[in-house]
């Protein structure tokens, strides 16, 4: 604390005896550095850096360390993994460090991670919570079945494909009604269209004896 406060009193000193010259030399150093940064944000995608393989594994790291209590690890470890190649293939090393800021391309990027990576790599970590849901629905109980746990398997996992191919257009449509949304699993748990895919999977494995 003694330290940043030492640092503080000796940039407030150098300002207060500045020049005038001084003073406006530096404002430009700074105009030009902010519209330096400015342009190489906006940098077309094409001419930046691919995302290495150790970018890659730290972040792939970085996910299996957050520990998301609402999934299996084996879950987890899917979801890590297939963000880390979606992400590799669609994104530059550049890029992962503007996604989010507040700017026009900082929103955009991160739009373009939540549609076209995450929409789509949920499909396990979904499949563990219809699941784990369907097992706890006190309804599905009373339908008096042989194998509840086959049942509750044939329709997550027949809900959860449908993120793989549907998964970045349903993004798209949560987005649009939520465009600062940050943790997208509860939105696609909690979609009309994905549930109304549960619900026609759950009798349609009903029908046919939950025998997939």
């Amino acid at each position: 604390m003694i330290r940043f406060l030492i640092m503080i009193v000796s940039v407030l000193a150098f300002v207060a005896v500045a020049t005038p010259a001084q003073a406006q030399s530096r404002t430009q150093s700074q105009t030009q550095a902010k519209e330096q940064a400015k342009e190489q944000e906006e940098l077309p995608p094409q001419t930046r850096t691919p995302i290495t393989t150790d970018r890659a594994n730290h972040y792939y790291a970085q996910c299996m360390a957050a520990d998301d209590q609402r999934m299996s690890d084996d879950a987890q470890a899917e979801l890590c993994s297939c963000t880390s190649v979606k992400m590799m293939s669609r994104f530059s090393m550049e890029e992962l460090d503007i996604i989010g800021k507040p700017t026009k391309l900082g929103k955009e990027l991160m739009y373009r991670m939540q549609t076209q990576v995450y929409g789509p790599c949920m499909q396990t970590a979904a499949q563990d919570l219809l699941f784990n849901e369907c097992m706890r629905d006190k309804k599905i109980m009373d339908f008096d079945l042989r194998d509840m746990p086959k049942l509750c398997r044939c329709m997550s996992k027949r809900s959860a494909a449908y993120l793989e191919t549907d998964g970045e257009a349903m993004m798209r449509s949560i987005l649009a009604n939520n465009p600062d949304l940050r943790d997208p699993l509860p939105a696609i748990m909690s979609s009309p269209s994905f549930r109304q895919q549960a619900s026609n999977n759950l009798f349609s494995c009903l029908r046919e004896g939950n025998s997939k």
